[in-house]
């Protein structure tokens, strides 16, 4: 599967589940997917397609229109993994949806009990501003 593939995919499943689709045929799908994915990943890789990983050092430029402190307490996915020591990220699908890539050396492994496709969260009419800077939006999902 190529990077766009896996960014058209995990993008629309991540846009249905964040505004609150039917999620259990996008459980399934997502994780074979990544059950394909990890499969096809090389035996050594740092990270595979599916584990979940925290963000370490310098933002990534492709981050740097969010919040500092929710992307360091954000769990993200491992979406894709490039063979350029690049790889896609994309958090709790609850939270946002945005799939972004970052390089390799700037995610760690971090153990989740949860996986990134759970059980959404009520709807909350009172949201507040979402964690992308300069950016609000309607019925959105929070903690």
């Amino acid at each position: 599967m190529s990077r766009a593939q896996a960014d058209v995919i995990f993008g629309q499943a991540g846009h249905l589940v964040h505004y609150g689709a039917h999620t259990e045929p996008l459980k399934t799908l997502i994780h074979a997917i990544m059950a394909i994915q990890r499969d096809e990943a090389p035996a050594d890789a740092a990270v595979k397609p599916g584990d979940d990983v925290r963000l370490v050092g310098e933002v990534p430029q492709s981050l740097a229109d969010y919040d500092e402190m929710w992307l360091r307490e954000t769990t993200f996915v491992v979406r894709y993994v490039g063979r350029n020591a690049m790889v896609d990220v994309q958090p709790d699908l609850t939270e946002d949806y945005v799939i972004a890539t970052v390089p390799a050396a700037s995610v760690e492994p971090h153990a989740k009990a949860e996986h990134s496709v759970a059980s959404p969260r009520p709807l909350r009419y009172d949201c507040p501003p979402c964690r992308r800077k300069r950016r609000r939006q309607p019925l959105c999902r929070t903690r």
